[in-house]
């Protein structure tokens, strides 16, 4: 008994510790994800050219030198967690059963790498993921519907790609999603009613989408539809009416109840008849209403299209055949007179041929005024506002700071022509008439239309080259008064193209308490709290602006929840630049990268929200000459990427 008891307990032994070596050897290691990430590059470059991946090395974690872009950025387990590649000609395709046997990645990322073919069904068993970004590829076929199980996916990008079909349902599923952008595919059919409650940047614009905006998107910004056949909020498509159901049975019922139901002819004139007499009592009351209003009011004008104002979406211009208001006094009597700014001035027209002239509405009624195109009896343009003084300032005061904005001459600055006070409440600033667009206009108006005007990254370079130096003369020159509404509507463009800042030095006419609402998203966070506008506050817009100008978004206005520095830093923190650049500048990126990067991290230390942290003018100028620089070359600046506040948890 006892040699049959042992004999048992021996046997016991040698099974259970050969289901431990099986269940051992079957567990994934890093050798397993060593043979996977092969297997990869035999399918995405099978010569091993572009990726040169030293596979005798054997383990990618302790030899990630060996294995570009593979990282282990959890040391306690030891495994692949990141996959990040990025401009890239691969020549091949993502092969099922290859990245999906990497079953502890957290971030793919594969980036403008070229890579073609369908995305793999499979990769939804890389159930830790948290980053699936496949942007600037030519991937096909249709969006996995498997991966709406990738549970806690926060980032999703599948932007400027081939891809068909409709957006799968089941992306719903994915709750934890921040971002979503399925922006520069050939997608159809419908948007599926989605809603993701952490959502801070959702795309499917230039696709071939159709049909109603869910109501759960209604709220998204219209950039992200553009460039399809949607209709509903937030675009300004009206959606047709659903037609009436009808059974067949009712169908075929329908002639009978019609027949019988039918209007006899005299009841159809009689009906017709009194309409049109309601109709036309109507016509004369509005005829009526309108005549006389127009002749109480002093300035009339006609709108064109209906677009929408400063801050927003893209402004019109209002035609108006307007007059500016009679002097009620005598022309260059004891009420006030137009003073030219220069001292060798040339002009020859006076108050009343200004006062007279015809003019059309530039920009709609904003902080400080409402700007028109005033063109003068010889034909000759300038831009008037009339200006909104909050403070009530009194003449000697108006036209002393006045004078000395007359003074400030900068190839970056709108330059101020003449003014004139008649009393606290009528002012009037002429300036050079600049026939080119604002910044604004240039980088937001007609996305996802053929009229679109696109604007190069050697134009933005130069653009916020430009506006930094005008910036930093007015700084220097007036070291206690800031501009205080630096914004993309407030820079236009000369004759020549050259970006010049426009409302400068009319702050002191300006109420900080009530605060301009069109220009919050490009408000410091300290004047919400202080109501003290300061040059690091100029700082801040101006950062405000290059992020504009890098990505190509509107920055946020009043009451919204999510502004754009905010979006960048959290984008940033999360994932590469790429999620970040505006996708008109995708044919850039190879040469230019280090460029845009390197701006971009100027702008967020111009939006710094401690004002101490943010640098001068003076500094911001110099840094964006050293990216100008033909000189500067990659090793000369002093960060990359991975150098950018914020960058991805090790």
């Amino acid at each position: 008994m006892a040699t049959l008891y042992c004999f048992k307990t021996i046997w016991s032994f040698v099974i259970f510790s050969g289901l431990w070596c099986l269940s051992s050897a079957q567990q994934p290691d890093v050798s397993s994800d060593r043979q996977a990430l092969i297997d990869f590059m035999k399918f995405a470059d099978p010569q091993n050219r572009i990726l040169q991946w030293n596979v005798s090395s054997l383990n990618p974690c302790t030899d990630q030198n060996a294995w570009q872009g593979v990282s282990c950025k959890k040391p306690d387990i030891g495994r692949v967690t990141f996959l990040e590649l990025e401009n890239l000609d691969l020549p091949g395709t993502i092969a099922p059963n290859t990245l999906s046997r990497l079953d502890q990645l957290r971030v793919l990322r594969l980036i403008n790498v070229s890579l073609s073919g369908p995305i793999p069904p499979d990769l939804s068993s890389c159930i830790h993921l948290k980053q699936l970004i496949l942007l600037g590829n030519k991937l096909t076929g249709n969006i996995p519907a498997s991966l709406g199980t990738l549970a806690i996916l926060d980032r999703l990008s599948l932007r400027n790609n081939q891809l068909e079909g409709e957006i799968p349902r089941e992306l719903s599923n994915l709750q934890e999603l921040q971002t979503l952008g399925l922006d520069y595919n050939s997608l159809t059919g419908p948007i599926p009613d989605m809603f993701f409650p952490k959502m801070t940047d959702f795309g499917v614009s230039h696709n071939r989408l159709t049909g109603s905006i869910p109501k759960s998107l209604a709220s998204t910004s219209p950039t992200s539809f553009a460039g399809n056949d949607l209709c509903g909020p937030p675009t300004n498509n009206t959606c047709p009416p659903l037609p009436s159901p009808s059974s067949p049975q009712n169908a075929h019922s329908e002639p009978r109840s019609s027949e019988r139901d039918k209007l006899s002819s005299p009841s159809i004139v009689i009906i017709v008849v009194f309409s049109l007499a309601i109709v036309v009592f109507i016509c004369l009351l509005l005829m009526f209403y309108f005549r006389s209003d127009v002749k109480n009011k002093p300035v009339t004008h006609k709108s064109k299209s209906p677009e929408k104002k400063d801050g927003g979406e893209v402004q019109s211009i209002d035609s108006a055949s307007m007059q500016f208001p009679e002097q009620r006094g005598s022309v260059e009597g004891e009420a006030g007179r137009l003073i030219f700014a220069a001292e060798d001035n040339q002009h020859s027209f006076g108050l009343k041929e200004l006062l007279r002239a015809s003019a059309e509405m530039l920009v709609p009624k904003g902080t400080v005024g409402t700007t028109y195109k005033a063109v003068l009896g010889e034909g000759v343009v300038f831009a008037v506002k009339r200006l909104i003084d909050r403070n009530l300032t009194e003449k000697p005061e108006f036209e002393k700071q006045l004078a000395f904005v007359g003074r400030l001459k900068h190839p970056n600055l709108v330059p101020l022509v003449a003014y004139y006070y008649y009393a606290q409440e009528e002012k009037l600033l002429v300036y050079d008439y600049l026939p080119n667009k604002s910044l604004y206009t240039r980088l937001h108006a007609n996305r996802g239309t053929n009229e679109r005007e696109l604007l190069a990254w050697p134009d933005r370079l130069q653009i916020a080259y430009g506006v930094a130096q005008g910036l930093a003369f007015l700084h220097r020159e007036c070291p206690t008064m800031p501009h205080g509404n630096l914004k993309s509507t407030n820079v236009v463009f000369d004759g020549n193209g050259q970006a010049c800042i426009a409302d400068f030095g009319l702050l002191p006419f300006a109420s900080v308490q009530n605060g301009p609402q069109a220009s919050d998203g490009y408000r410091a966070p300290e004047m919400f709290v202080a109501k003290k506008v300061t040059h690091k506050a100029d700082v801040y817009s101006f950062g405000v602006m290059l992020l504009e100008l890098l990505t190509g978004r509107v920055a946020a206005r009043q009451g919204s929840s999510v502004d754009l520095p905010r979006w960048v830093n959290s984008t940033v923190r999360e994932e590469w630049t790429a999620e970040v650049f505006d996708y008109e500048l995708v044919t850039y990126r190879r040469n230019s990268e280090e460029e845009m990067v390197y701006l971009l991290r100027i702008a967020l230390d111009c939006v710094a929200s401690n004002p101490e942290q943010r640098p001068k003018m003076a500094q911001v100028v110099k840094l964006i000459e050293d990216i100008k620089s033909p000189e500067l070359s990659s090793s000369d600046m002093s960060f990359s990427i991975e150098h950018l506040p914020g960058s991805v948890e090790q």
